[in-house]
């Protein structure tokens, strides 16, 4: 039966968004507390979380892989319905820094940017149930 852990919702949540390439955020199974390694802390700090986060109980948050965030947005580009749009979407894709472009095609477009917010939120919620299942827990959160 998997256990049952209370969690900050903000921090566990934030856990699995995609975020600097350098950042680390780090579980602990057993009590649900979330710990964040910035690429921007001192040495001290680092070596104190990578310290705490040595044991057995904490368990690396994976990051989402590109291939996973590029499925999204290649999700996203499919149920585009203006032809137009959606060919600019795959023209941006293109772009040396194809998430920056893609964002930046979504710039004044309340609607889209609402649909790209729910496909990216589904993504999320598969990544945080993904990790769960993997170690055996479940969160005690309506939001869960």
């Amino acid at each position: 039966m998997a256990r049952a852990l209370e969690v900050i919702w903000d921090e566990f949540e934030a856990a699995f968004i995609i975020g600097h390439p350098e950042a680390r955020y780090f579980f602990n199974v057993m009590t649900g507390e979330v710990l964040y390694l910035s690429h921007m802390d001192e040495e001290r700090t680092r070596e104190r979380v990578q310290t705490k986060v040595a044991s057995d109980d904490w368990a690396p948050i994976p990051r989402a892989s590109t291939t996973e965030g590029m499925s999204e947005i290649q999700t996203f580009i499919d149920t585009e319905t203006d032809e137009s749009f959606q060919a600019e979407l795959t023209a941006a894709l293109s772009d040396p820094i194809p998430f920056r472009a893609f964002m930046m095609a979504l710039v004044g477009k309340a609607d889209a940017k609402k649909r790209w917010s729910d496909i990216r939120e589904d993504g999320i919620a598969t990544r945080m149930h993904a990790f769960c299942s993997t170690h055996d827990i479940t969160i005690n959160d309506e939001r869960f």
